[in-house]
């Protein structure tokens, strides 16, 4: 449980990335961070490098 309630903000950002403004107790996650987390999963945990040949 956190001390204090926390914005959570998904959005376009141009970047893989995610951001934390204290000031504003506001998390941003950029979607671009979502899609790399999902081809990290393809390719690394799911194996589809191997079948990449």
């Amino acid at each position: 449980m956190l001390p204090e309630p926390v914005t959570f903000r998904a959005m376009q950002c141009g970047e893989a990335n995610a951001y934390f403004y204290p000031a504003e107790r506001e998390i941003t996650y950029c979607y671009e961070l979502a899609e790399h987390m999902f081809y990290l999963y393809l390719y690394d945990i799911a194996g589809w490098s191997d079948t990449a040949e």
